[in-house]
C-alpha cells in the first residue's frame, strides 16, 4: 500500500519557489503512485490501468483529469510528470488549466475545449 490515508496527499508541499509551492511534501509517494498507474512499476493493490492491454487496444484512456487541493499543486504535478520517465504518462500532453504559472494559457473554456479536442 502506498499511502496510509489519501488525506496525506493534501499536506502542504515542502518547498517554495517564486512565493508559491512547487514540490509535494510526499513527492516520492506521489511518484510511486503515478508509476503504478502508468505501468512502470507494480503494486498488488492498484491496477496499472495505462498499461492494461484492453484499455490500450480500445484507446479508452485518452484523457486523465487530476483534481488537486491548490493551484500550485497543479504546477507541481506537471513538473513531476515532465521530469520523470514513464512508459505511458510521458506520451500525454499536459493541459494545466489551474496552475499559477499557466493561468493565462486558457482564457476561457472554449480555448481549453479546442486544445483538448473534447
Amino acid at each position: 500500500m502506498l499511502f496510509q490515508n489519501f488525506s496525506d496527499l493534501n499536506q502542504l508541499p515542502l518547498t517554495r519557489r517564486k512565493n508559491y509551492i512547487k514540490n509535494f511534501k510526499y513527492e516520492q509517494e506521489i511518484l510511486d503512485l503515478l508509476k503504478v498507474i502508468d505501468g512502470s512499476e507494480d503494486d498488488v493493490n492498484l491496477l496499472s490501468f495505462l498499461d492494461y492491454t484492453k484499455i490500450k487496444e480500445g484507446k479508452m484512456c485518452r484523457h486523465i483529469v487530476c483534481v488537486l487541493p491548490y493551484r500550485a499543486s497543479c504546477d507541481a504535478l506537471e513538473e513531476l510528470i515532465k521530469k520523470n520517465k514513464f512508459k505511458h504518462l510521458s506520451k500525454y500532453e499536459i493541459l494545466n488549466i489551474s496552475g499559477v504559472e499557466n493561468e493565462k494559457n486558457f482564457k476561457d473554456t472554449q480555448q481549453f475545449k479546442l486544445k483538448s479536442k473534447m
